[in-house]
């Protein structure tokens, strides 16, 4: 049994059946077009997967003298986030630190994205986000890879406005749970606040949420 916190509720589930690092070093090829650290960066996952963290000195133990590499491009596409931060939990507040005694998280549907990738050897985030909407116990669940598709092709740079949300939940109408719509998508590590742009906030005076990069495949 696993579990994670989404908007400050326990969740727990039983993950797939267990599958292979081949397979999930398969998935991540495609997911980073070819870079030669798949395979490292598929142990530091599977690693990373069942409690959702990992600490530096176990990453040094899995990549050995490519654990900067690993890390650095894990960041990159938002596979693990550093869990120093300046102020904030937002992710363009967190700190990334390649050093002893650093601890590394995993967000909630990269979990999901790595335990499928480990049993199939696909990097799918449709099925993902549907179970751990499912999960969350979220009645729209099953439009939630609808959202989450619409939100990418709306998106500039990974970069979209509450208003664009809001839009696209009344569009696929499931606007009725949008403050709840919100804090999952938050949760679930689909999207979070981009604190940096408050001058793009002003201008559209919509908040500005970045998207997890890794759910950027069809």
């Amino acid at each position: 049994m696993r579990t994670a916190i989404v908007d400050g509720t326990t969740i727990r589930w039983e993950p797939p059946p267990a599958g292979s690092v081949e397979n999930l070093s398969s998935a991540l090829e495609l997911l980073l077009g070819g870079d030669s650290l798949a395979g490292t960066l598929a142990r530091v996952l599977a690693t990373a997967t069942p409690s959702g963290r990992i600490r530096f000195e176990a990453v040094t133990d899995t990549a050995g003298n490519r654990a900067e590499d690993a890390l650095l491009l894990a960041w990159k596409w938002r596979l693990l986030i550093p869990v120093r931060s300046l102020k904030s939990h937002e992710w363009d507040d967190r700190v990334l630190m390649i050093q002893p005694g650093e601890v590394y998280e995993m967000p909630n549907v990269i979990r999901f994205l790595v335990e499928d990738a480990l049993a199939s050897g696909r990097w799918e985030p449709d099925p993902a986000i549907a179970r751990l909407f499912r999960i969350m116990k979220e009645p729209h669940s099953d439009r939630m890879p609808a959202v989450v598709r619409r939100m990418r092709q709306r998106s500039n740079g990974y970069k979209i406005s509450g208003d664009r949300i809001v839009e696209i939940c009344r569009e696929l109408d499931v606007a009725d749970r949008m403050d709840a719509m919100i804090g999952g998508l938050k949760g679930s590590g689909v999207m979070s606040p981009f604190m940096a742009s408050r001058a793009r906030m002003a201008h559209e005076r919509s908040p500005i949420y970045e998207m997890n990069p890794s759910l950027f495949i069809d």
